[in-house]
């Protein structure tokens, strides 16, 4: 099974003693409570564009302790970052919201100048997948009582160095270009779908002689065994009206439509050389 390193280059704190100040020139992730700092959480974004397929077996993030105050368990959550932010910039009066935590490890004065590991493998393949958008993580301490310090992505000893391991199946070839291109065809019809569920839709289809379905947007179908729709349906006059995507050649919204801003797209990973990059 092929595994991965990826560098982690990007990390932050906010903190709301210093509710202004942004602290990504610090060599360090501090994330709890003390008198001093108050309240701090962590913020780290992903680059997980190298990873050669939608989906991983194993992701653990990995994170050097080198402080933490009280002898008291420190219990670290991770969460899913909701909306983008620049770690070179975010301050805790900017700081990004989160989602309810996905994934946590507890940090034992034992584990002082070691890394620790943290198993993240849903929340990667929430975002590899497309199931959302890739913002980074947030790490919180809800103990009100401990804090502790991580080693930084500017840390001066490399092997302090945030990583995150990643671990796949061993023909991630089978992750073409073609499958990432249905996926993210798939992710704009569900965004069509959120975002303009009453304009009328027309679906161009492929073959010797193009057709078009029209409607408005209803539902994108998937099988039991499928990762993402496969089946895009549209109501005519209150008749579903169902499009495979691999028949699908364009898709117009309408005359007038506006653009909406909130539309994620998926980011493209790195294909091996052959037949799906040729064509697609």
């Amino acid at each position: 099974m092929p595994a991965m390193n990826i560098d982690i280059t990007q990390t932050t704190f906010v903190y709301s003693a210093l509710p202004n100040k942004n602290m990504s020139s610090y060599p360090f992730i501090y994330v709890g409570t003390n008198t001093i700092r108050q309240k701090s959480t962590g913020l780290l974004q992903l680059d997980l564009s190298s990873i050669p397929s939608t989906h991983v077996d194993g992701a653990f993030l990995e994170l050097a302790v080198t402080c933490k105050t009280n002898s008291a368990v420190s219990p670290i959550y991770v969460h899913r970052v909701t909306e983008p932010f620049v770690t070179s910039s975010v301050t805790y009066n900017t700081a990004p919201a989160y989602a309810e935590a996905a994934s946590s490890v507890k940090i034992f004065p034992s584990d002082l100048y070691s890394k620790v590991k943290i198993d993240v493998t849903e929340l990667v393949n929430s975002f590899l997948g497309g199931a959302y958008p890739n913002y980074g993580l947030a790490l919180t301490n809800p103990d009100d009582l401990t804090a502790v310090y991580f080693a930084a992505d500017n840390s001066l000893y490399s092997p302090f160095l945030p990583k995150l391991t990643v671990n796949y199946a061993a023909s991630p070839e089978a992750e073409s270009a073609v499958c990432f291109s249905y996926n993210q065809l798939a992710n704009v019809l569900s965004q069509i779908i959120t975002y303009y569920p009453d304009d009328t839709v027309t679906v161009f289809t492929k073959g010797f002689a193009a057709s078009s379905v029209t409607g408005t947007p209803y539902q994108l179908y998937s099988s039991p065994d499928g990762t993402y729709g496969g089946i895009f349906i549209l109501l005519d006059s209150g008749v579903q009206q169902a499009v495979p995507l691999n028949s699908i050649a364009a898709v117009y919204t309408g005359d007038g439509t506006v653009y909406n801003p909130s539309m994620s797209y998926l980011t493209p990973q790195h294909f091996p050389e052959g037949c799906g990059t040729n064509i697609v």
